[in-house]
């Protein structure tokens, strides 16, 4: 079975002056000096950068094969993609493929972190790997204010995050992780 490609859009010319091109993306709800004007760009923008149907930009950048799509074509996708600077959307992606790539360490505190040289090689070694692996750590802590005992854990039942790590557990927390 072949997918189509969407024909390449007609070229027109004119006397005229030419228009400003549009801006890629969405417009932000709400500008800020320090964020930008626009939203990130989507598999739609880099469709209509390439030429091609959203569909043929989710299997390019998928990765997936035996749809028909030429290398001319993907190599149109992949260019437009790196043009526009665009990002898979992490949420997105997650409930596609009921992963999050990202790994929950849980320590007792975060003032651990400045205090205890044990604990913070583990943090970069921990760290190291998930970047290694192409996994995002989120470091939280388990007691504080405002901190439910156990709360870590809907983190996991959750999905929103694929692995967890106990730095120091202490004997409450183990049984929240026995449930």
């Amino acid at each position: 079975m072949s997918r189509r490609e969407a024909p390449p859009p007609k070229k027109t010319v004119s006397a005229k002056a030419p228009a400003k091109p549009k801006p890629v993306g969405k417009p932000a709800a709400k500008a800020s000096a320090l964020i930008a004007l626009t939203a990130p760009p989507t598999s739609a923008d880099v469709g209509r950068r390439a030429g091609v149907s959203r569909t043929t930009v989710s299997f390019v950048l998928n990765g997936v094969q035996n749809q028909g799509i030429s290398e001319a074509t993907r190599e149109k996708v992949l260019v437009a993609a790196r043009e526009l600077g665009y990002e898979p959307h992490a949420a997105a992606r997650s409930l596609v493929c009921c992963s999050t790539r990202t790994v929950g360490l849980v320590v007792p505190q975060t003032a651990h972190l400045y205090v205890d040289a044990f604990l913070a090689q583990v943090l970069a070694s921990v760290n190291d790997e998930c970047h290694r692996h192409g996994l995002k750590l989120l470091i939280d802590s388990s007691e504080g204010a405002g901190r439910e005992p156990g709360g870590f854990t809907q983190m996991a039942r959750s999905r929103r995050i694929d692995g967890l790590i106990m730095a120091h557990p202490r004997s409450a927390e183990m049984e929240h992780l026995q449930r």
